[in-house]
């Protein structure tokens, strides 16, 4: 099979109404496109995100609140007491 061939193949042309687009163009785009977004998005990803926060780095932060957890079966909030 040749490239004319597979692309362009008489019967498999008008794919979404288009006269010179093939299924076999539309499903191989497809492909390329998502492989591309497997390895695209996860590198975009680390470039526009910065390294994550330790907890040390956002306790450090001014106005940080150490939250108490809200222990299933106690009476009220003021009994709640965080694990160290």
């Amino acid at each position: 099979n040749t490239f004319d061939n597979i692309f362009s193949n008489e019967p498999s042309l008008g794919a979404l109404g288009v006269s010179w687009l093939s299924w076999n163009l539309v499903y191989f785009l497809l492909a390329v496109f998502a492989l591309g977004a497997i390895v695209v998005f996860p590198v975009l990803a680390g470039v526009i995100l910065g390294p994550a926060e330790t907890m040390q780095e956002v306790r450090s932060k001014p106005g940080y609140v150490r939250r108490e957890f809200r222990q299933p079966g106690l009476p009220g909030p003021a009994l709640d007491k965080a694990p160290e």
